[in-house]
């Protein structure tokens, strides 16, 4: 067992598993400086984009209560008014921060 793989396993450990998405950006990340490789903007930055058919809908339970959200061509929809992003949708029904992806469950 290399440095890394005892650094993830007690990651693990104390705080739980990461999500996918974030463990591949990070081998990824690992990979290119264990071969000296630079991490350039595009590395570091790089994320998984996830694209929302237009009048996709989401449905999400959230204390007793539905709450639906129509994808727009920009935007989201929800109790009538537009939103910029999921997330902000996810703050306004819960009143925290969230990932809005993950809240509706686009993404795990």
């Amino acid at each position: 067992m290399n440095r890394h793989e005892m650094k993830v396993q007690a990651w693990v450990r104390k705080y739980g598993d990461l999500y996918p998405e974030t463990q591949k950006k990070l081998d990824k990340l690992i990979s290119r400086l264990e071969k000296n490789q630079p991490l350039s903007n595009d590395v570091i930055n790089q994320s998984s984009k996830i694209k929302i058919a237009e009048n996709t809908k989401f449905i999400r339970e959230y204390n007793g209560k539905n709450h639906v959200v129509t994808a727009l061509n920009k935007g989201f929809e929800y109790n009538g008014k537009i939103y910029k992003s999921l997330s902000a949708i996810a703050n306004e029904i819960t009143g925290t921060r969230w990932n809005g992806k993950r809240f509706f469950g686009v993404i795990k």
